[in-house]
């Protein structure tokens, strides 16, 4: 049988950051990354930070019960 990759889902006995450091890139990689400037990852992180992730869960429970799903509820 074929093995989920741990990048999925975590060994038990390493957390999050030991779990994806095999994976990460090298250093000066991440520091030439303008993907998101500093200052637009400190917005994200305060709206994360404010609301949670709960918006995202109720979304996901309108689309995965059969019939729950219209246009009206999806805005």
């Amino acid at each position: 049988m074929a093995q989920i990759p741990t990048y999925y889902v975590m060994e038990k006995d390493k957390g999050m950051a030991a779990s994806v450091a095999p994976f990460m890139p090298p250093a000066d990689c991440i520091a030439s990354c303008k993907w998101l400037t500093e200052a637009e990852v400190d917005a994200y992180a305060a709206e994360y930070g404010r609301t949670g992730f709960t918006g995202a869960q109720r979304r996901l429970r309108l689309v995965a019960v059969p019939g729950s799903f219209s246009p009206v509820t999806w805005q």
